[in-house]
């Protein structure tokens, strides 16, 4: 059920933030920068996290925040590089996430290792 409130709140997050960085008071890199840090803090925040519905609040706000972002990627590789670079700018981003998503927990867990 906590990945469900993630996944409703991640669909809720991409349609808020996307339509607000349509507006032009709101800088879509602000709002990218913003929800990774969020993002980032309530990861932080779940070892705190005693009871059921704090876990469950803290993926609420992860999943909107995961949403603000992820919503601002295709956005922010458009306004940098202009459509016709788009495609490659795309798959160098692709790259490096999968390279960060894939190398980030092994060396976590080897910092771990080597502070205890």
């Amino acid at each position: 059920m906590i990945f469900t409130y993630m996944a409703i709140t991640s669909l809720i997050g991409r349609n808020v933030f996307c339509k607000l960085g349509d507006v032009r008071c709101f800088k879509r890199f602000h709002l990218y920068q913003g929800g990774m840090i969020i993002c980032g803090l309530s990861v932080m925040c779940l070892p705190s996290a005693r009871s059921f519905s704090s876990v469950v609040g803290i993926f609420v706000v992860y999943g909107l925040m995961e949403g603000a972002f992820n919503g601002q990627y295709s956005l922010l590789v458009l306004e940098c590089c202009g459509k016709h670079k788009v495609n490659q700018a795309w798959g160098y981003l692709m790259f490096f996430i999968g390279v960060g998503s894939g190398l980030g927990s092994p060396m976590a867990g080897e910092i771990q290792i080597l502070i205890s």
